[in-house]
This record gives C-alpha cells, structure tokens and sequence, in this order.
C-alpha cells in the first residue's frame, strides 16, 4: 500500500482532490443549514422570555409559538445537514475511487501495476485499503467539524455526537466505494462508476423505502446515537447488506475476469 500510496499522492489530481473535497463538502453542509435560519421566524420573534411566570399570557403565548418554529427548524436543519453530508461522503469517496482506481483501469495502465504488486486480487485489495484511508480521513474531518454547524443551532455537540456521525459518514463513504469498485470491475470505464454515483444519489433523494435501501447510513446515525435503542427499519437493513455484498461481488469479478 506504501507504494500504491506514493504513486498515487505523486498525481496533483489526487493531492488536489484530497485536499478540496473536505472543504466543498462543509460548505455544503454549512449552506443546507443556513438555509433554514431564519426562515419561518418573523422579525420581530428575537425575545427569549425569561423563567417570570407573571409575564401576561400572551406573551407567554407567544413564546411558546416561538419556541415552537425554532425547535422545528433545529430539527429541519439538522436532518438535513447530516443527509446533504452523507451524500457528499458517498459521492466523494466513489469520486475518489473513479479518479484513482478507475482510470488505471480505464487507460490500461493497471496491466503494468498488477505485476508489481502480485495478483489481480492484491491490486483490488491495495486500491482499496487506499480508497478507506481517504473515507477515514473525509469522514472524520467533517464528523469534527460538522459540530460547529450544529452548535449554532443550539444543539449540544458532545463526543457521542461526533462518533455517531463518524460512523454514519464512513459506512456511507464505504458504501460510494463499493459500488464504484462493482461499476468499474463490471464496465472499466471511470465516467461509468461516476454516473452510478450520480443515479444513486438522485434516486435515494426520492426518499421512501427506496431512499431507505440506498442511502440507510441516517438510519445508522440514529441507530448508534441513541445507544442501539432504535432499531434500523429492514429497507435501511438491506442497504447496509447490499453495500457489503456490493464489495464482495466487485473483488470476485475483478479477480476472475480478463482485464488485458
């Protein structure tokens, strides 16, 4: 991996990438967030009452109407923020992996790595413990900065916070690299792992159970940050499943099929 690793931070594609991608997918977050403040709150809604239980009622009135649209646009913001990040990490991730391993297979020059590093199988394998040192990396660097997102909606950014969203970005960040892994060991053409990204994400934004099956890592979220309480529905089950599977099924067809 040393040597798979040297090459590839050699290509400024790669360091630039690498680089770029944290920070394009914070200020995606960051702008998903700020669209919901103030949206929904008048301009005159700013007072924050205080615990005085003389205050006339309809002040108290409307405190709590306040206290209503703010405790809705939290939750709005924050929902969303954590699906526009897991779908950058999902995208990203599979983007790296088109980049990387997909236009060595693309351009052929995988034929001159394969012997270098043994097999067929040790090439896929190398390709990918690559591919998770930079979901690692993505995932924990926007799990730590996601926190100053969601302070500023008041919300309580403790460590059991961060980890469950570490491990929601990553299993949705090894989930883009299983399924660019399966495009590129079944088509060989980056463009076409790009495009199933791309189809992913567009069909998992329908929401539903089909959301549910191919994007289920806010499930997961939830799942882990209640303390293993909730129970993930069978759909989001299934789209955890059929990410493992998906990787599975990429190593067996790159390692039996004729790339020459």
């Amino acid at each position: 991996m040393r040597w798979l690793g040297k090459r590839l931070t050699s290509d400024p594609g790669t360091i630039l990438l690498v680089v770029l991608s944290p920070a394009l997918a914070y200020y995606g977050m960051w702008r998903k967030a700020s669209s919901y403040w103030p949206a929904g709150l008048n301009s005159h809604e700013k007072l924050v009452p205080c615990g005085n239980t003389t205050l006339p009622r309809d002040v108290l009135s409307h405190a709590n109407e306040f206290f209503s649209k703010l405790s809705s646009l939290q939750g709005a913001a924050f929902s969303e923020t954590l699906h526009w990040g897991l779908f950058a990490v999902f995208f990203l991730s599979g983007a790296f992996v088109a980049y990387s391993f997909g236009r060595a297979l693309s351009t052929g020059d995988v034929i001159n790595v394969i012997p270098l590093l043994g097999s067929k199988g040790r090439t896929f394998i190398e390709y990918f413990k690559v591919s998770l040192l930079y979901a690692l990396f993505l995932s924990g660097t926007l799990a730590f900065s996601s926190g100053l997102i969601f302070e500023t909606y008041s919300f309580s950014v403790e460590p059991k916070l961060v980890i469950s969203v570490f491990l929601a970005f990553f299993g949705s960040a090894l989930w883009g690299i299983s399924l660019a892994l399966l495009t590129l060991s079944l088509l060989r053409e980056h463009a076409s792992a790009l495009l199933s990204l791309i189809g992913v994400v567009l069909l998992a934004s329908s929401g539903g159970n089909t959301g549910a099956v191919l994007m289920p890592y806010d499930q997961v979220f939830l799942w882990v940050f209640s303390g293993f309480r909730t129970s993930p529905s069978k759909y989001a089950v299934l789209g955890v499943v059929l990410s493992v599977l998906s990787l599975v099924a990429a190593y067996l067809i790159f390692e039996r099929r004729d790339i020459g």
